[in-house]
């Protein structure tokens, strides 16, 4: 009897260790499991933030601009309210949907003769209406270094009854590594400070397109202060094709007085072409068949007039032509601010090696003058002939106006004052959009 108990007493002692190996055997697999999942989990995450890392670099401009919409939409513009063109308020997304559309751009100095021709540059975009809703035609951007006299901003806005806003740029930033006090300019326009000029191009070749101001607008048209209209144009501000990338015209090769200007332009390209691989060889063999014999034979290159031209923002800002720019403007040798490259050249080279020809259009546009016929007078006279067009009133003549009312309903006249548009506080630097550059293709 008791040796059958001692043997039921050692059975269940075995079964009790045989339970406590299996639950030992169960929580390492559970464990083992656990780890296998987390770790599991961890190359899931590992996989995601890689993934979504990859997605940023290739990421169209579109899909990373949505993450700042108040950076977008914070511009302040001017003739919003028919009844009011003083009036500031942001534009309307219901009218002006974002990515979409064409924004107007010039770039004006404080000297006074720039200022008074982009007021006529101004008036004269009466004669485009190519927009495409006219009740809401695309807006402009009259980019300043804040320096503008007082009343400059009330002409302009009565020179237009597009929207119009003053965002601002600073030329007194410099790319890193670039120390403007230890290096020459030999180019100096008279009115400006001598980096001036090196500046204005910076600005138009890789600069304008990480302002903020811009980032809204699927195109940008630039229009230099010292250009005008005076005749209809049907298409303008917008492309005339779908599918266009780029619209300037080609008036012939660099003179022989601007040859000290283009030195290392061509083999810059051939190099970045060999070194880069982006592109493995020019996409626009026409044009770049055309670059390649103007060098060889006559020491010149082909140039757009780029005081006239319209960009899709996305391949401006597309990888490899931003690093393109990049390379010209913000990195060491700064081959722009050492030689003076100059814009014109630079856009036939940029379309040569980046854009089928498909993409691009070299003809003049309707109606388009740039210095010669474009005096105040020349201009006024052609928009008398336009339909539809009444011309500002100067101030003086609004002034006058305002007291005649003021007298005729009460004894005593005070004059009023058109108060002084508040001037945008945006600056360019530091722009949250320098990643752009980054983009790969």
């Amino acid at each position: 009897m008791r040796k059958a108990i001692s043997t039921s007493h050692n059975l269940i002692k075995m079964q009790e260790v045989s339970t406590q190996q299996k639950r030992r055997h169960d929580h390492a697999g559970v464990k083992r499991s656990m780890s296998l999942v987390t770790a599991l989990a961890c190359l899931v995450l590992m996989a995601t933030s890689l993934s979504y890392s990859n997605i940023l670099a290739n990421a169209s401009p579109e899909r990373v601009l949505m993450k700042s919409e108040q950076e977008l939409y914070r511009q302040e513009y001017y003739n919003l309210d028919g009844n009011d063109k003083f009036k500031s308020g942001l534009l309307p997304t219901i009218y002006y949907p974002d990515l979409t559309g064409t924004v107007i751009a010039i770039l004006v100095s404080k000297r006074q003769q720039d200022i008074d021709e982009a007021k006529v540059a101004l008036r004269s975009l009466a004669f485009l209406q190519g927009d495409t809703d006219p009740e809401h035609p695309s807006p402009v951007l009259i980019f300043n270094e804040g320096d503008l006299p007082e009343g400059t901003f009330e002409d302009m806005i009565r020179s237009t009854e597009r929207p119009i806003a003053f965002p601002r740029v600073d030329f007194n930033h410099f790319p890193q590594g670039f120390n403007p006090a230890k290096e020459n300019h030999e180019f100096v326009v008279e009115g400006r400070n001598p980096w001036g000029y090196y500046q204005m191009i910076r600005f138009w070749v890789t600069t304008i397109w990480k302002h903020p101001a811009i980032q809204r607008f699927d195109a940008v048209m630039r229009l230099d202060s010292d250009s005008c209209f005076k005749e209809v144009n049907d298409y303008l501000p917008n492309f005339m094709y779908d599918g266009l990338y780029y619209h300037s015209q080609y008036v012939g090769v660099e003179p022989e007085h601007g040859a000290n200007f283009i030195q290392g332009m061509y083999d810059f390209a051939v190099n970045w072409m060999e070194k880069t691989k982006q592109p493995v060889q020019p996409r626009n063999a026409l044009l770049w068949h055309y670059t390649e014999s103007s060098w060889e034979t006559k020491k010149t290159l082909p140039v757009f007039r780029t005081n006239f031209e319209l960009s899709k923002r996305s391949f401006m800002q597309r990888g490899d032509v931003a690093r393109f720019h990049e390379a010209i403007t913000e990195k060491d040798p700064f081959p722009m601010l050492r030689n003076r490259w100059g814009d014109a050249v630079l856009r036939f080279l940029l379309v040569s090696v980046f854009e089928n020809n498909d993409r691009i259009m070299t003809v003049k546009p309707t109606g388009y003058f740039h210095k010669v016929g474009c005096s105040a007078k020349e201009v006024d006279e052609a928009l008398a002939g336009l339909d539809g067009y009444t011309a500002p009133m100067k101030v003086e003549k609004v002034m006058e106006i305002t007291e005649e009312v003021v007298q005729e309903t009460i004894s005593e006249p005070t004059e009023e004052k058109i108060p002084e548009p508040v001037k945008a506080t945006q600056a360019e630097e530091p722009s949250p959009y320098s990643h752009l550059i980054e983009t790969v293709v």
